[in-house]
């Protein structure tokens, strides 16, 4: 899924990053941990404010790709872990970001983690992508939905492996932090308009946990056909 990822994932929004730098007085100093890095969606936007960054995620095609894509006048470390096991020595860091990840963690045992590897005026950055792919109101997304599931079963899927099963699997990140003794300083939702193409659809499904091309083994070419047709149908 990596150069999927890389290439159809849309970047965050310039004000999103604007209201991290601004919220937490980034000034090219310090440093930065991005958690489940991926390619790199958060990390390249983010890395020239501060002196160093270390970036992990454990999968090694991610790594991989964003190694391949990033600018040698950058300074980020890139490392194949959990973020459950980023040793605490790592620290201090400026600022801890995790860019639609921090689902896929154990999120008490990382937030306890992470309170002993801030700096004493650091934070914590969570941020989301767009939502509405399997649950979406739009015709065409719900045309999306059905198709997949004609070919994987009803329940959505969520990778080979599934989102971790622990206390806060259900919870909203708001609930999670108060609840691990965080103060939420700012939280705020981003509307943006995005513009797709069936080729660019496509993209962005094999970059999914619950689409990725090895989930419909050797049927891929024929739930393509099958989900291009219908779209062009409608």
């Amino acid at each position: 899924a990596a150069p999927y990822y890389a290439r159809y994932r849309r970047p965050y929004p310039d004000a999103l990053i604007a209201d991290l730098v601004a919220h937490c007085r980034l000034d090219g100093t310090g440093r930065l941990l991005d958690l489940g890095c991926g390619p790199g969606t958060l990390t390249f936007p983010l890395a020239s404010h501060f002196d160093s960054v270390l970036a992990i995620d454990p999968n090694e095609e991610m790594i991989a790709e964003a190694q391949r894509i990033a600018d040698d006048g950058v300074r980020i470390e890139w490392q194949v872990m959990r973020a459950e096991e980023v040793p605490e020595e790592a620290g201090p860091f400026r600022l801890v970001a995790a860019g639609s990840s921090f689902h896929w963690m154990e999120r008490d045992l990382v937030l306890a983690r992470v309170a002993r590897m801030l700096e004493p005026d650091g934070r914590i950055g969570l941020a989301g992508g767009t939502s509405g792919w399997w649950e979406g109101s739009d015709d065409w997304q719900q045309l999306v939905t059905r198709v997949i599931q004609r070919y994987l079963g009803p329940r959505r899927k969520a990778g080979l492996s599934g989102f971790a099963q622990h206390l806060t699997a259900g919870e909203r990140f708001e609930e999670t932090l108060p609840r691990n003794g965080w103060t939420v300083e700012f939280h705020r939702g981003y509307s943006v308009t995005i513009e797709w193409d069936i080729d660019s659809l496509f993209g962005f499904l094999w970059s999914t946990s619950f689409a990725a091309r090895p989930l419909f083994g050797d049927r891929v070419e024929e739930f393509e056909r099958e989900l291009r047709a219908e779209l062009l149908a409608l």
